[in-house]
């Protein structure tokens, strides 16, 4: 059994499989195939003029409101929020230094659907193109061999594009309760939450980058976005990070956590921009080299042409 195949990450690995859909173009699917590479381009080129705009001051407002709606219910998790909105106010400094860090952002977009119309006659050349299955859970495996933990995961973001107001609450509190359930849950995760003082505002930011990330006005909510994002800066940010905890880590955890975290990126190819020509319009995009991981389990089909 080849150790890349979709059947050896399920089984063997325990990574079940979330199959993605990527609609392109014959000359881009060759290249992808060739160098074993997607491209993650920038978001500057987006349908949607208004994205990435939730401020840092707006998105606390919301977080109080999710705390408020939830003081009749569960306190536990109330007291979870008000740690991390305190934990936001004592290190504003650091809160700062990652706002001023923000750059330009960069995505692979993805849909669920295995034969969209839409999506088909936007992206993959009004249908004469390729779609290519992306098994999105295969970088599970990639931050898993590569020993990340956190720290790979929150280097590319990826999940469903939340459309309008209600929607964004609804995934802000939902990835609120998923850090709280892991800080109860998991032993390694609530040493961590114990022992280090500056968790309660990395926690607050990581939300708010997810949430920043992945928030379209809700007139494109047809297109049913799947997007695998990244942000330059969030290297350097996980760094900052990484080292924020060197008080708290043994120097040898810290040694290791520094290198697989620096071994990632490098064989990523991530940190380099580039550019590239398209329609007269000079873009720029970062690579995502897959090669450590590729084969079946990371495209298991390619669909040429619409079926339906």
């Amino acid at each position: 059994m080849h150790y890349n195949e979709l059947s050896y990450f399920e089984k063997v690995e325990g990574v079940p499989a979330r199959i993605c859909y990527h609609y392109t173009s014959i000359y881009a699917l060759f290249e992808i195939v060739k160098n074993r590479t997607f491209w993650l381009t920038n978001l500057k080129s987006s349908n949607d003029k208004k994205e990435l705009q939730l401020t840092f001051s707006d998105y606390c407002k919301k977080v109080k409101k999710i705390q408020e709606v939830n003081k009749k219910g569960d306190v536990g998790f109330c007291d979870f929020i008000g740690q991390l909105l305190s934990g936001g106010e004592r290190f504003s400094s650091e809160i700062t230094k990652l706002r001023k860090a923000i750059t330009d952002a960069y995505a692979l977009s993805l849909v669920g659907k295995k034969d969209n119309l839409l999506h088909w006659n936007s992206y993959a050349e009004k249908g004469t193109g390729v779609c290519i299955a992306f098994n999105v859970n295969a970088l599970d495996v990639y931050v898993e061999r590569m020993v990340l933990s956190m720290f790979g995961n929150n280097l590319l973001s990826r999940g469903n594009v939340v459309y309008g107001e209600t929607s964004c609450l609804e995934t802000i509190e939902k990835m609120l309760k998923h850090y709280y359930d892991m800080y109860q849950n998991d032993e390694e995760a609530k040493q961590l939450w114990q022992r280090t003082d500056s968790m309660g505002y990395v926690t607050l930011w990581i939300v708010y980058d997810q949430a920043k990330n992945f928030a379209k006005h809700e007139s494109f909510f047809d297109e049913s976005e799947y997007r695998l994002f990244f942000a330059p800066y969030s290297i350097k940010e996980t760094k900052h990070v990484i080292n924020s905890l060197k008080n708290d880590l043994s120097q040898e955890l810290m040694t290791n956590i520094t290198k697989h975290f620096n071994d990632f990126i490098r064989t990523l190819e991530i940190e380099k921009k580039n550019f590239c020509l398209v329609r007269d319009e000079i873009r720029s995009y970062h690579k995502l080299h897959l090669g450590e991981i590729w084969g079946q389990g990371v495209i298991p089909e390619i669909i040429v042409g619409p079926k339906m």
